[in-house]
């Protein structure tokens, strides 16, 4: 059909992002988390994973982007990428025998009533495929296995710690999730393993948080000291 044939449907109101109160306080707390992750492995090297955020849909229609993951109900934080090539940065990979692995940490937005639920998807890069999955539920007390009695015990379960290894990385009583190799069950070894989080529905809003409202999630890549 001739484009000047065309009845576009007029673009929707958009529900209104944000509501003045954001994760803020909780920084310092975050940020002591980060240092006893740290001081938790000493025989590894830490390396921060610098994140970014998908776009909102009509932002990346009108940059001729690939829109991802553009859904308003929710929030997305991802590590950052090559937005030409959708090619990552950075070293992603947690190869097999390595002895790598992430540990993932932030606020649980649902416990500081700026989402409904929250989650970490564990999804292989190339495929965007996600064998795995963190929820809001399961981060509860994470915190507490880094942190012990050096927390301030209203703080302790708003924020969250947990590690992603590959098959025999998790020990004792880590907040810990395995992700193997196989296809379909698990990520290959020399594919890169993206943590994607997401936030749902902020309570008062009905659409997802505004992302200056909320503490961006952090990734910290472990890789053995030789």
């Amino acid at each position: 059909m001739p484009g000047d044939e065309l009845a576009p449907i007029a673009p929707p109101e958009l529900g209104i992002r944000g509501t003045g109160e954001t994760e803020l306080a909780l920084l310092p707390a975050v940020d002591a988390l980060e240092q006893a992750i740290i001081a938790a492995y000493p025989d590894y090297t830490p390396t921060a994973i610098k994140m970014t955020t998908l776009p909102e849909g009509y932002n990346c229609l009108q940059n001729t982007q690939n829109c991802l993951a553009d859904n308003r109900d929710t929030i997305y934080i991802s590590p950052a990428y090559n937005i030409l090539k959708y090619d990552p940065l950075q070293d992603l990979t947690l190869k097999q025998d390595s002895g790598e692995f992430y540990v993932a940490y932030g606020v649980i937005h649902p416990e500081v009533n700026k989402a409904i639920y929250s989650n970490i998807s564990v999804m292989g890069w190339a495929h965007k495929a996600a064998p795995i999955m963190v929820n809001n539920q399961e981060m509860v007390g994470t915190a507490r296995y880094y942190l012990g009695s050096n927390i301030d015990q209203g703080t302790a379960d708003k924020i969250y710690a947990f590690k992603i290894a590959r098959p025999k990385g998790c020990y004792d009583a880590e907040p810990c999730k395995e992700v193997g190799y196989d296809c379909g069950s698990g990520i290959a070894s020399d594919e890169g393993i993206a943590l994607i989080f997401r936030a749902y529905v902020e309570p008062e809003t009905a659409v997802g948080p505004a992302m200056g409202e909320v503490i961006l999630d952090r990734i910290l890549k472990f890789t053995p000291k030789r």
